[in-house]
């Protein structure tokens, strides 16, 4: 049977990853399957023992046509670009398409080398505003897709009250968590949630996590520094890395405590962790950037805030902390919200519908 190759840069516990799971997990309910290749191993992985997969480094990514000799009819390739000179002698073989996941734009302008040749068939990104980009900055000419990002309502993301008694400590004492999660880099904005934290402090008892950014993150030293300087130290838990399996009780322990994920990231295309907290009965706060209103519509299914206001920022937590009423009402449309634009079954047929466009035999 005919399969399809996912080919990403990263092997961790990151959003793109859980996109390509999601993606993969809807696939197999229709019989279609999948491999991944993978040319950076930074973690375990989140990914089922129904997926095969493989590891190539930079040393070696020559030796990728021992993969590509799999019966595959479609190859998917996810901002990395650096596999196209190794593979386009056998593209004949199979369709290519080129995903974008990533809002860095300079990093983007990758696409612009691959863009109108041999190399691919069509280019898929997770949201309009990302469409937007490769049309209107870019001037990509090939087709671009928008399929958003799915999540597994049923088997993984969905609120949890048999939360692990790590979790349990930090939730008893019904004092609220304000969750931040993502690298430690100056894309995704992490002093600003210091910032935000440090003011709510002066009014509210609140916890805040920040989950990711491992020991190599280059902003780990700032952001220490800045805890101290706000003297957040028995405020600010830091989880550097936390298995995937881990994160619906992580959400659902925020929930829980009345608290809510917070994000003020610079840019964003389709957020995955938007998808998974709300899954988990867990309210968004992010900035108004790149595809986060394809997600959250203020004040419906999440509060949006503008970039640097932090004023605004802790306006929008403290609605979330204060309001019930308003808290329940965002809670339910989210929950509504997913179950139709992010279900699995959904996102799967659009997929398909791509492949079949294509004249890929399935």
């Amino acid at each position: 049977m005919n399969r399809i190759l996912f080919i990403y840069k990263y092997y961790s516990y990151g959003g793109t990853e859980s996109a390509i799971k999601n993606r993969i997990y809807g696939l197999i309910q229709k019989g279609i399957y999948s491999d991944c290749l993978f040319l950076t191993k930074k973690s375990d992985g989140i990914f089922e023992n129904d997926t095969n997969i493989y590891f190539l480094d930079s040393n070696n990514i020559s030796n990728i046509d021992n993969i590509l000799k799999n019966d595959y009819s479609v190859i998917s390739i996810i901002d990395t670009p650096e596999v196209y000179s190794y593979i386009k002698q056998r593209k004949n073989n199979f369709k290519i398409i080129n995903e974008c996941h990533t809002s860095n734009i300079e990093y983007l302008k990758y696409v612009t080398d691959i863009d109108n040749k041999d190399s691919i068939d069509a280019f898929v990104v997770p949201s309009y505003f990302s469409k937007k980009l490769l049309k209107e900055v870019f001037k990509i000419k090939m087709p671009v897709y928008v399929i958003n990002n799915c999540i597994d309502r049923e088997h993984a993301f969905y609120f949890r009250d048999d939360f692990n008694e790590y979790f349990i400590e930090n939730t008893v004492n019904n004092i609220p968590i304000l969750c931040w999660i993502g690298r430690l880099e100056e894309a995704k904005n992490p002093i600003e949630f210091l910032k935000i934290v440090n003011l709510l402090k002066k009014k509210h008892k609140i916890k805040a996590w920040i989950i990711g950014g491992n020991k190599y993150s280059h902003m780990v030293n700032e952001v220490i520094r800045q805890i101290y300087e706000y003297d957040l130290i028995n405020i600010v838990k830091w989880f550097p890395s936390l298995p995937y399996s881990y994160m619906p009780y992580v959400y659902s322990a925020i929930s829980y405590s009345s608290g809510c994920l917070v994000s003020t990231s610079l840019r964003e295309c389709y957020p995955m962790i938007f998808l998974e907290a709300m899954s988990c009965k867990c309210p968004v706060i992010c900035t108004n950037v790149g595809g986060n209103s394809e997600i959250i519509k203020n004040n419906v299914t999440g509060i949006m805030y503008n970039v640097g206001d932090i004023f605004g920022a802790t306006t929008a937590i403290e609605k979330i902390l204060n309001d019930n009423n308003l808290r329940t009402k965002i809670i339910n449309n989210a929950l509504e919200s997913i179950n139709i634009k992010n279900n699995i079954e959904k996102c799967t047929k659009d997929f398909i519908e791509i492949l079949l466009n294509m004249n890929v035999k399935l």
